[in-house]
């Protein structure tokens, strides 16, 4: 990685360290019980990850998808928190998070973020660090989206490993590639354009093997819990989810960093605001097919593939920008011209705002996480798609470093 890029890096994790420590330590670090400021229980996400797998070992994987009962059932676990959200994942994930309840709550977070702060760290530099790495972990390790996932428990780090994992393989492993994919059904938000990534570049093999694998995993689960579970994740789940996109509450409204939650902030009508981001997943749908078919290197195409990602939906959450943040660290890597400053400073601002800068400017009426996203968007599509107008060179002359 160009020393320019890294220093920007370094700089935007620095300037958000302050926050995101002030952040924790007023709001979500565990008090007495282990509850936090907000009526939590330390972890927070990752509550619903320890308890699905209870859940599976109990035999009561139907309370899973019943808010209700399962809103019940966790105050009774994690008594006196009071404040719990829904499982929101498919029931092809609660196998895998079976392990994890046979651990005590502590021990299992703390391998969890253990795990997940590797799975980052390998899914950014595509291999265990070496000596000539040290500079970019370091970089890695005080990265505000890292943290933002430590902070809140998340499984985005490895869906991140699964998707970079995947990207890397494909030209040489096409098959292994479709199982990572299969295996990214897991989060499906996630993975919305793979399909259509994969199809535009003629990879059937890729393809094939990812959906044998998503179909096994649906089948293993049905297996093991039968139909009912996944009729209620269909049904009441999609709903409840759907209800929240619609409702913007306190938290989704400084959490999403999608169009639809840029054009509410600006105080666009919800059904306005949902067109216009169905108008722009359409655009971004295109755009994955030019740029897949482009003769633009491959970090390049993933980087921009995983930007798409997480704009293609209205569901995208800050802590989900590990994804492509990762796609773009490999871009970084690989790219060897002097970028030009304002791409470092795009690129410093992106990197800085996923927590908790994110929250702080939604919460002004300002949706600079989405501003930073679709900028970046535009011109590393641009550059893909070779348009003149996109040069930033012609705008700014590139830095020496």
């Amino acid at each position: 990685m160009r020393r320019g890029v890294l220093v920007t890096l370094v700089a935007a994790g620095l300037a958000a360290l302050p926050f995101a420590v002030a952040t924790w330590s007023a709001l979500m670090a565990p008090g007495v019980n282990g509850v936090t400021a907000t009526g939590s229980h330390y972890g927070l996400d990752f509550v619903n990850f320890w308890s699905a797998g209870r859940l599976v070992i109990e035999g009561l994987v139907d309370t899973a998808y019943d808010p209700d009962a399962y809103k019940a059932l966790l105050k009774t676990w994690f008594a006196p928190a009071t404040t719990f959200t829904n499982l929101s994942y498919p029931p092809s994930l609660l196998p895998w998070l079976t392990p994890l309840a046979a651990l005590p709550y502590g021990l299992a977070f703390a391998l969890w973020l253990g795990l997940g702060t590797i799975a980052f760290v390998y899914a950014c530099i595509g291999r265990w660090p070496q000596r000539e790495d040290l500079a970019l972990t370091a970089v890695l390790l005080i990265s505000p989206v890292l943290i933002s996932n430590l902070v809140f428990g998340q499984i985005t780090l490895f869906v991140t490993l699964l998707f970079m994992a995947a990207m890397r393989m494909l030209p040489v492993r096409p098959v292994l590639a479709g199982v990572l994919i299969g295996f990214m059904t897991l989060k499906p938000q996630l993975g919305v354009l793979l399909p259509l990534f994969l199809l535009a570049i003629g990879a059937w093999r890729t393809m094939f093997a990812a959906g044998v694998t998503a179909l096994s995993l649906v089948a293993f689960s049905v297996a093991l819990f039968g139909l009912g579970p996944w009729h209620a994740y269909l049904t009441d789940t999609a709903q409840l989810q759907w209800q929240y996109i619609l409702a913007m509450n306190d938290f989704y409204a400084i959490h999403m960093t999608t169009p639809y939650a840029a054009l509410w902030t600006f105080g666009v009508p919800v059904p306005l605001a949902l067109k216009g981001q169905w108008i722009i997943s359409a655009a971004i749908a295109v755009t994955t097919v030019l740029v897949a078919r482009s003769s633009a290197e491959w970090p390049l195409k993933v980087a921009i593939l995983g930007l798409g990602t997480v704009m293609a939906v209205p569901y995208v959450l800050a802590h989900d920008l590990a994804l492509p943040l990762a796609a773009l660290v490999w871009y970084w890597t690989a790219r060897r011209d002097a970028p030009a400053a304002v791409e470092l400073g795009l690129i410093g601002t992106l990197w800085m705002l996923p927590f908790p800068l994110t929250f702080l400017m939604q919460y002004w009426g300002i949706p600079a996480t989405e501003m930073a996203l679709a900028a970046v968007y535009v011109m590393l599509a641009g550059r893909a798609l070779g348009w003149p107008q996109f040069n930033l060179r012609q705008l700014m002359p590139p830095l020496r470093a």
